[in-house]
């Protein structure tokens, strides 16, 4: 059996620990199946896979900074400054 796996799930598989999508990739690296290697497309999964986790990594940073920036906003006003 061949099979294509996209981005999202090839992402999933590689962030988390366990579930179905980690389950699925194990199987394919095991060569229970074969997954599909024709380099144009494993070249441009691999592309949208770093794109993908670039993204993450700058929404998680964004979130920080902003939680950052609220404590210390609190901080001041409680102090009494600005």
């Amino acid at each position: 059996m061949r099979l294509v796996v996209d981005t999202a799930i090839m992402v999933a598989a590689l962030r988390g620990g366990t579930g179905n999508s980690r389950h699925l990739l194990a199987a394919g690296l095991e060569r229970r199946f074969t997954m599909m290697a024709e380099r144009s497309l494993a070249m441009s999964v691999l592309r949208q896979m770093r794109l993908v986790i670039d993204t993450a990594t700058l929404v998680a940073a964004i979130r920080s900074a902003t939680a950052a920036s609220r404590h210390l906003s609190g901080a001041v006003r409680a102090v009494g400054g600005l």
